[in-house]
């Protein structure tokens, strides 16, 4: 009887011994310890936090292929979880020759518009390394299959001004079209629109409109039905009338430069855009200049060639006779 007892107390040992055992599951991330759950406790743990390269892609229990997804059933002993982690690369995206951005090959999207840091030229898109033509990138969805970077298109512009303002801007590549001509309430009153001049010239511009001309700026001339203007420059005297209120600042005048090398004359050529910018320093409020008026000079230039070595010019004394010009314009503060 004492036998039996003693029996049966040994066999409870050992039924209380196994239900106080306790089996733990343990996780790792790239083979380092990670953390610990006690039996009861079993569930998925908080993703990991990996290295800028990396991507967390689930759990792996040990000596199974897949990833594993039971998350509600308790395994059975004590069992090894190691992280799946995926290395990724980069989408580098360059403006002007420099990094501007970089995002994960997962994370490819649309890195936004970057600025050109140059007047006159703005962004088109983006288009992949080493391509000089074909369609900037369209579909954000997905990555160009082999492509790690991008490169920021940008094309120039031809600006036309009316009234000293804006007025239009196309592109100044094969994708250019003329803006055409402004009209009706557009032109100041009392004003017609006469043609298109270049920043670089006087002339009405006559070439072809079908292509990008090679001037980035025009200005509109305008034809002054009932207004009076050009009088009485030294008194700072005009009449216009504007929609806008403005104010005559006072007259600019800019004059041609020329050098004498080697017996052939040397002229400086000026155009709207110097005579603006002349008047701008002196006037800092300028916002356009108007009633150009140009005036020549003859200049007579005496030229002694004796001992100068190396001259191509005949020896003895040739006088040069060649012309300059001047331009005026009244400099305005648009209001």
């Amino acid at each position: 009887m004492k036998k039996t007892i003693k029996a049966v107390l040994i066999v409870l040992s050992l039924l209380a011994l196994t239900s106080c055992t306790t089996f733990k599951t343990n996780y790792y991330v790239d083979g380092s310890y990670y953390m610990s759950q006690e039996a009861g406790h079993f569930g998925r743990p908080a993703d990991p936090v990996l290295g800028e390269n990396q991507v967390f892609e689930g759990w792996r229990m040990a000596g199974d292929e897949e990833e594993y997804t039971a998350w509600d059933t308790q395994p059975k002993g004590e069992v090894r979880f190691d992280a799946i982690i995926s290395e990724v690369g980069h989408i580098d995206f360059y403006v002007n020759g420099k990094l501007w951005k970089s995002v994960l090959e997962n994370e490819f999207t649309n890195p936004g518009i970057p600025e050109s840091g140059q007047e006159g030229v703005y962004f088109v898109g983006w288009r992949a390394h080493g391509k000089t033509k074909g369609n900037v990138v369209t579909d954000w969805t997905r990555n160009e299959e082999g492509v790690s970077r991008y490169d920021a298109v940008f094309v120039s512009t031809v600006r036309f001004y009316l009234d000293g303002r804006l007025w239009a801007s196309v592109r100044a590549d094969s994708a250019f079209k003329y803006p055409g001509e402004p009209e009706g309430k557009e032109i100041p009153r009392g004003y017609e629109f006469v043609g298109w001049v270049a920043e670089d010239d006087y002339k009405i511009y006559d070439g072809n409109w079908s292509k990008a001309p090679e001037a980035k700026r025009f200005d509109a001339v305008l034809s002054k039905s009932t207004v009076t203007s050009g009088v009485g420059l030294e008194e700072n005297k005009v009449s216009l009338n504007l929609e806008r209120d403005f104010e005559v600042l006072g007259p600019v005048t800019i004059e041609e430069s020329y050098e004498i090398v080697d017996g052939k004359v040397k002229i400086g050529g000026l155009g709207y855009k110097d005579l603006l910018n002349a008047a701008i320093n002196l006037y800092p409020e300028t916002d356009m200049v108007i009633d150009i008026i140009t005036d020549y000079e003859n200049i007579d230039y005496t030229i002694d060639a004796k001992g100068e070595e190396g001259s191509t010019f005949p020896e003895g004394e040739k006088t040069l006779t060649f012309e300059i010009a001047s331009y005026t314009g009244l400099a305005i503060d648009i209001k």
